[in-house]
């Protein structure tokens, strides 16, 4: 019967994504049928929604950013912050080497705004257009973008995906942030080299693109715009607390959206809560449109439904077998490729990056412990296999999506030389013994 429910839940999961449905209905449903196997093993539903309760500490707790996030994503449109970085990101593109320009371009931009389906949805679309009208790959420059995306999605202080690694693993996300660096020094060099590569045999010919002169047409442009970026970016590594970076860089871009891009105090307002609404038309209003609190609001719900499963998976054992077969097995393959096997496994099971990221760190708990292995050890192995693998997997969210947004095949991801650059630099090193 447990097994049954467990097959009935992964159904759902795929009939998610196969109809489009919001992923959190089977996310809610999985709940319902972990709490039955719990009921069927024995506890009382007093105590089973005890074990639910539990697990939503460390949720909340990623929530906080999530509503930090949200509203910084409406902030920083009304104010420029973000036309200002497609602006110039445009400006900066070197013909001969577009599609290097394409990952670093989008990397930066994925490190200012910590989220990849932001990024994608913004200056991946605009490398997408000067892609097509310029007779570049389109396979090619999606790969690029996707994995730049993924590279600020991994490292951003204010990226969901490192907030909830930090919080799930009890560590601090700034030396997490330069642990990640590190680790990733190696593969984007040679993710570079790569993309050098391929610009050398698909040069930007020619743009008929008026997205430039569309932004320097309807926002100011000084560099003042820039300002609520660099607060993020800065004050974390001089120990100040995210959400008081945050909230400092939200006061900022709302001033800056009030006096210098002439938006009312109402449109702020709206901006924050509900997203950006342009008061043009055109090719990049279409794009820039969004944010806000609102649109976090899926994730905050996935986040949330998805830790109800992790007090009762702990309670009742149900990955006893697998914990059993990892800690047979974790000494002779090696401790991050443990962790890289049983990520890619939840990234094809649950088809979203959040809940491969806790599933994972779940599976890999008492492992972990029982080899004593240090917790933030334990935050990058997570950081370099669950946050990029999941976009390895077609039918995962993590790539689906970005994909989707930017009009590029499913077969892209072969292009996204990083995103599978980074764990098989690890698991290389690993079996070195380095």
């Amino acid at each position: 019967m447990d097994a049954i429910l467990l097959l009935l839940f992964g159904i759902s999961i795929i009939l998610s994504m196969i109809f489009n449905f919001n992923i959190v209905y089977p996310l809610i449903f999985g709940s319902l049928c972990f709490a039955i196997i719990a009921k069927r093993r024995g506890f009382e539903w007093g105590e089973i929604c005890k074990m639910m309760t539990k697990g939503t500490k460390t949720a909340f707790i990623v929530i906080q950013i999530f509503i930090f996030i949200g509203l910084i994503t409406g902030a920083w449109r009304i104010c420029g912050t973000i036309p200002f970085f497609v602006y110039w990101g445009t400006k900066l593109i070197a013909p001969s080497l577009f599609i290097l320009c394409a990952f670093l371009i989008t990397c930066f931009m994925a490190l200012i705004l910590g989220s990849s389906f932001g990024t994608a949805g913004t200056i991946g679309v605009v490398m997408m257009i000067l892609a097509r009208s310029g007779g570049v790959s389109v396979p090619m420059t999606a790969g690029a973008v996707l994995a730049g995306a993924f590279w600020g999605d991994r490292c951003s202080p204010i990226s969901s995906s490192a907030n909830l690694v930090a919080a799930i693993t009890g560590t601090d996300l700034m030396k997490n942030i330069r642990n990640m660096l590190r680790s990733s020094a190696v593969p984007m060099i040679l993710t570079c080299i790569f993309y050098a590569v391929l610009s050398v045999f698909n040069p930007l010919t020619a743009s008929q693109s008026n997205i430039a002169s569309e932004i320097s047409a309807n926002y100011n442009l000084n560099f003042i715009v820039f300002l609520p970026a660099v607060i993020i970016l800065i004050l974390p590594f001089f120990k100040c607390k995210i959400k008081v970076s945050m909230a400092i860089s939200i006061v900022l871009a709302c001033g800056i959206g009030i006096f210098m891009q002439g938006a009312s105090i109402i449109d702020v307002l709206g901006s924050l809560l509900l997203g950006y609404k342009p008061d043009f038309v055109g090719e990049f209003a279409d794009i820039i449109a969004g944010g806000g609190l609102i649109s976090m609001f899926k994730a905050a719900m996935i986040v949330l439904t998805a830790s109800t499963y992790s007090g009762i998976i702990e309670k009742i054992g149900i990955f006893d077998a697998l914990e059993k077969l990892i800690m047979k097995n974790m000494a002779r393959l090696g401790k991050f490729t443990t962790a890289a096997v049983v990520s890619i496994v939840m990234s094809m099971i649950s088809c979203n990056q959040t809940l491969a990221i806790m599933l994972t760190e779940q599976v890999m708990r008492k492992p972990n412990a029982e080899m004593k292995i240090d917790k933030y050890d334990t935050a990058l192995d997570l950081e370099d296999s669950a946050v990029v693998t999941a976009t390895l997997i077609p039918w995962n969210i993590a790539s689906a999506v970005p994909l989707s947004v930017i009009g590029a095949p499913a077969y892209s991801v072969i292009f996204g030389f990083y995103l599978y650059a980074l764990p098989l630099w690890r698991v290389m090193r690993e079996r070195l013994g380095k």
